[in-house]
């Protein structure tokens, strides 16, 4: 392996891992081009930088391990771990990984033997192209390797770092390109360099870790956040990086809400851009309105209720600042709910800045009280018309706790949704509304008091049933009535309507039998009872069509078999020996019939 020396490029590998609980965040304005945590615990390894550099699939011999540097703390669950024969994990090539200017590449190393061949930790290029490499010296000499080849495959840079890399422990590499300088980074220490100019090389073989692919041997240890950047890192920025820092600490924020609009300011942070993040909920999670933002202020005029944090971002994006949050909240205002039971949930309005000057009155109202009611433990609350009233001091900072109750009603209109609306005097900043739905406890049906048993008669004998809802309509509803056999019975009214006012009266219904002449006995019959035909669009899904059950009857016969000696002429046996017989069969034809 010769040396030779190269133009300006910054390359710079560097491990960042994190745990549960721990937060990453986006890394906008820090100039990285690819950010392997290495936190997977199976195949791929992703691309934190936003870029979307996934690796391969993870041959042989790559497995993952909860060893990780102890300077990333809770920053790093997982590392890789190669064994030394197979292991190597490929992130593909494109455009952005053939770095041809300023470059920094960051990695976290621990090596479990010595190699008798060298091996590349990182780099990219084959045979004789290659863009760059860092390597490990075979033997127990154990220094860095930096190397760059130009356009036609002569060593462009191939220096050794002053420093070693010990086994069995960890330690963060480095190598950077700015310029005309390249140079060396062992833990943070500035540790050999070269000076070179002309171009280097670039090809389309991809970026690996943990072997050159097809030459020379593969890396026996672990390896962990790897950071690659298209630009020269500052040594303070190495430094930090080789800490287990993630970025800069979060800036001081200060939010101000206006009528329309909400003005940031926070604190400057020295070589920093930062990034502008709100979310609809205190806590987040954040969405990002404004990245690279190289001032120290932000005005957002697209929407007031928000929460903001601010973060800023150097070789990395840093913690987000504290919470800028409006002066005065009423949360949780989604997802609450109440019942018809009744239930009851309940919300808190909080000054989260002190009162104005004068104090203020916040005035709580629910939006519909036929579905909700809002009332307070605070002291000195006074009813107002569908709410309350309370007066806060100047300076202070209460919180003021709102029960919201459910209302019940007679009508199946299924969950309810309902605002509670807050309002502060002497802020200028309008309070979201608080969302609750009332849930129905209602269940639309009709009632029949009796479906069989029904009994009338041919000497206009009748019977009678009721029928009413079980829940009060918004319109009218109206169900028909039919015989199945009028010949036999009749019903009265032919059709029932349930108004708003008579839906939980009962209705009677009459069913009056009909006589005929022949001799028939019992005759069931059946009341039919049609699909419900609503008149208000709000009843629709509650009864429109619904079928009611069918009530069954019978009509009772008033003739009687006459006597034998009347009917026969007194012919005795012999007459009623013929008459019975012709009268059954008069009967079975009339049944025929």
């Amino acid at each position: 392996m010769g040396k030779r020396t190269v133009g300006a490029v910054l390359f710079v590998i560097g491990l960042m891992s994190v745990t549960t609980g721990a937060v990453f965040f986006q890394q906008a304005g820090s100039g990285m081009v690819g950010f392997w945590r290495l936190e997977e615990s199976a195949s791929p390894s992703m691309d934190s930088s936003g870029n979307n550099h996934t690796s391969a699939a993870w041959p042989a011999g790559v497995t993952s391990s909860t060893l990780t540097p102890a300077a990333l703390g809770a920053n790093s669950a997982r590392c890789v771990d190669l064994n030394g024969t197979t292991g190597m994990v490929t992130f593909p090539t494109t455009s952005a990984l053939n770095l041809t200017g300023d470059f920094t590449v960051c990695i976290w190393v621990f090596k479990r033997t010595d190699n008798a061949d060298w091996v590349r930790i990182i780099g990219k290029g084959a045979e004789p192209i290659r863009t760059f490499g860092v390597w490990e010296e075979p033997g127990a000499a154990n220094r860095i390797l930096f190397q760059q080849r130009d356009p036609g495959g002569g060593y462009y840079v191939n220096f050794y770092s002053t420093g070693t890399i010990p086994l069995n422990q960890w330690t963060h590499i480095a190598c950077r390109v700015s310029g005309t300088d390249r140079r060396i980074y062992i833990n943070g220490a500035s540790s050999g360099n070269a000076t070179v100019t002309g171009p280097a090389a670039t090809d389309a073989s991809p970026v690996t870790i943990g072997a050159a692919g097809t030459f020379h041997s593969w890396w026996d240890g672990r390896l962990d956040d790897v950071r690659l950047y298209g630009r020269a890192l500052a040594d303070a920025d190495i430094a930090a990086i080789a800490t287990g820092a993630q970025g800069p600490a979060g800036p001081s924020l200060t939010a101000t809400y206006g009528a329309g609009s909400v003005v940031l300011n926070w604190s400057a942070i020295a070589g920093a851009v930062f990034n502008v993040k709100r979310s609809a909920t205190s806590g987040g999670p954040y969405t990002t309105i404004a990245s690279n933002v190289s001032g120290t202020t932000y005005t957002d005029t697209t929407a007031t209720p928000y929460y903001y944090v601010v973060s800023g971002v150097t070789f990395g994006e840093g913690p987000n600042s504290n919470e800028g949050m409006p002066p005065v909240t009423a949360l949780p205002n989604t997802g609450l709910f109440t019942s018809e039971v009744p239930t009851s949930t309940s919300f808190n309005v909080t000054f989260n800045s002190p009162a104005p000057a004068g104090g203020s009155v916040v005035q709580v109202t629910s939006g519909n009280t036929a579905e909700g009611t809002v009332s307070t433990t605070f002291p000195g609350a006074t009813p107002i018309a569908n709410g309350f009233q309370v007066s806060v001091a100047a300076a202070s900072s209460p919180t003021i706790p709102v029960t919201v109750t459910g209302v019940n009603d007679l009508a199946a209109d299924g969950p309810q949704p309902y605002t509670v609306t807050v309002m502060a005097s002497g802020i200028a900043f309008a309070i979201p509304p608080v969302q609750v739905t009332n849930n129905d406890n209602d269940t639309p049906n009709v009632t029949i008091s009796r479906t069989s048993g029904l009994v009338t008669t041919e000497s206009g004998g009748t019977d009678s049933f009721t029928v009413s809802l079980t829940t009060q309509p918004f319109g009218d509803i109206t169900m028909s009535l039919t015989s199945s056999l009028t010949s036999e019975g009749t019903v009265s009214p032919p059709s029932i309507t349930f108004t708003n006012l008579n839906w939980n009266s009962a209705q009677v219904v009459t069913l009056t039998g009909v006589d005929d002449p022949a001799i028939d006995f019992t005759i069931p019959y059946t009341i039919i009872t049609g699909n419900l035909v609503t008149t208000d669009s709000r009843d629709t899904a509650a009864y429109n069509g619904m079928k009611p059950p069918n009530v069954s009857a019978v009509n009772m016969d008033n003739e009687t078999i006459p006597k034998a000696p009347s009917a026969w002429g007194g012919c005795g046996l012999l007459g009623l020996e013929i008459g019975l017989p012709l009268l059954l069969l008069g009967l079975w034809r009339r049944r025929r019939a």
